[in-house]
C-alpha cells in the first residue's frame, strides 16, 4: 500500500495573489513522484518550500 500525507496548515500553503495553495501541493508532488522513481525507499518525509516538514509518504505492506 502506499499512504500519503500533506498538512498544509502553514505559511507555504497561503493564498497569495493568483497563487493558491494548491500550487505548493504540486510541487511537493513533483519532487515527491522524481524521488521515487531515482531512489526507492519505504518512508518519504516532505518538506514545503520553506524546508518545514508537512508531512510523509509511505510504502508498507498491508496486514490482512
Amino acid at each position: 500500500m502506499f499512504k500519503l500525507e500533506i498538512k498544509t496548515d502553514n505559511a507555504a500553503f497561503e493564498e497569495i495573489g493568483e497563487k493558491s495553495p494548491r500550487y505548493e501541493v504540486c510541487r511537493i508532488l513533483r519532487e515527491l513522484a522524481d524521488r521515487i522513481e531515482d531512489n526507492y525507499s519505504e518512508l518519504y518525509r516532505l518538506r514545503d518550500l520553506n524546508g518545514n516538514a508537512v508531512g510523509r509518504a509511505e510504502f508498507f505492506e498491508e496486514e490482512n
